[in-house]
């Protein structure tokens, strides 16, 4: 008789044993899950902060119907090319006013001619570029001399106006060469056709 009360009271016992640890083993996991969705929400949530916190202000905006994008601080001036346009053809020899609108007076201009497919800067003893430019009141163009550049489509990139960095792009436009048969008039014709001169 003894053995069995023995026997009942260690059925017991390991009954209640183990009836506590699947509770405890319950709770740890409870415990353990709200952790890590908490976890997950804190790491979700935070990315959606920092894209919405933008400690310079940034406009793009489209001025004009050439597909012009400037992209600027708030600081900086606005800037849109009205020379060259998209679908204009240049030549190598000929010189063209690179002009622009801006409502701010441009003093400063760091100008840069660019391969359209490379995105390569093309520098300024091939491009007919000059690095800075500074400009006299109320200029709002350039002299730029087609330089000995492979034809292709290109673009212009300003990358500083009046000292302060921005980054505004012309339209895509094409260089082409002009067949080496061609007398000066036809030269001087050619350059004047596609809104340039020859010197």
């Amino acid at each position: 008789m003894k053995n069995w009360m023995r026997i009942i009271l260690v059925v017991f016992f390991l009954i209640g044993g183990v009836a506590f640890f699947g509770y405890w083993s319950f709770d740890q996991f409870n415990q353990a899950f709200d952790t890590l969705t908490n976890s997950s929400l804190a790491s979700a949530y935070m990315p959606y902060q920092v894209l919405n916190k933008q400690d310079t202000p940034l406009n793009m905006t489209n001025p004009d119907q050439s597909g012009v994008v400037v992209i600027s601080d708030s600081t900086n001036p606005e800037l849109s090319f009205t020379f060259p346009k998209e679908n204009t053809t240049l030549y190598p020899g000929c010189t063209y006013p690179l002009s622009w609108d801006s409502e701010t007076k441009v003093s400063l201009l760091e100008a840069t001619l660019v391969d359209f497919n490379t995105k390569i800067p093309i520098g300024p003893n091939m491009s007919g570029l000059l690095k800075e430019y500074s400009l006299e009141e109320n200029l709002n163009s350039i002299q730029g001399k087609a330089g000995n550049i492979l034809p292709g489509e290109y673009y212009l990139e300003i990358s500083n106006i009046n000292g302060s960095d921005t980054e505004i792009k012309s339209s895509n436009f094409m260089v082409d060469k002009m067949a080496g048969t061609l007398t000066a008039v036809e030269q001087k014709k050619f350059c004047e056709v596609s809104g340039g001169r020859l010197e």
